[in-house]
């Protein structure tokens, strides 16, 4: 059994679904007609390191505090980048954006060099991928999101799969 694991924005791993490229995928959850979903658990988007202007309260910072901050935000297409985009539209500010990487890893090695604070989902505290780096909370708005196991609705699983789906979902899939 050849297991390989795609690190892509969650709407090319939709278009990858769609395509049977891929049999299952995680990500943000898609809501759609074609797209079976199955919540997987929730997280939060938080700033990661360290802060030139803004003046944190009790460990979390509002949006329109971030306009001066050199910000680490991913890449467009990414979920994280959608939810970063609508937080700051509706805080009513302009991020002042300096590096766009694709991947987690490279926006938190931007952040330990100093070059900005990166926006983050706190799912990946789980790992301490940022534990050495100072974490504030992101409130009005707070920006949530669900992770889910998704599947598409119109194909039978892989054998492979089917058997991985259960670890993942608690059985649910």
């Amino acid at each position: 059994i050849l297991v390989s694991i795609i690190d892509a924005p969650g709407e090319e791993l939709a278009d990858l679904l769609r395509a049977r490229r891929i049999d299952l995928a995680l990500s943000r959850t898609t809501s759609s007609k074609d797209i079976h979903s199955i919540p997987l658990f929730h997280d939060r988007l938080v700033l990661v390191g360290r802060l030139k202007h803004a003046k944190p309260i009790d460990l979390s910072i509002p949006w329109d505090q971030l306009a001066d901050e050199p910000i680490i935000a991913m890449t467009s297409g990414t979920t994280i980048r959608s939810l970063i985009d609508a937080a700051s539209a509706q805080a009513g500010i302009h991020l002042n954006i300096v590096l766009t990487p694709r991947l987690i890893p490279t926006a938190l090695a931007f952040a330990r060099s100093g070059l900005g604070c990166a926006i983050l989902p706190s799912s990946e505290q789980f790992g301490s991928s940022f534990a050495d780096l100072p974490q504030y909370e992101l409130v009005n708005p707070n920006m949530r999101r669900e992770i889910s196991l998704m599947r598409l609705r119109s194909s039978e699983l892989a054998p492979a799969a089917r058997a991985l789906a259960p670890h993942m979902a608690d059985g649910h899939i």
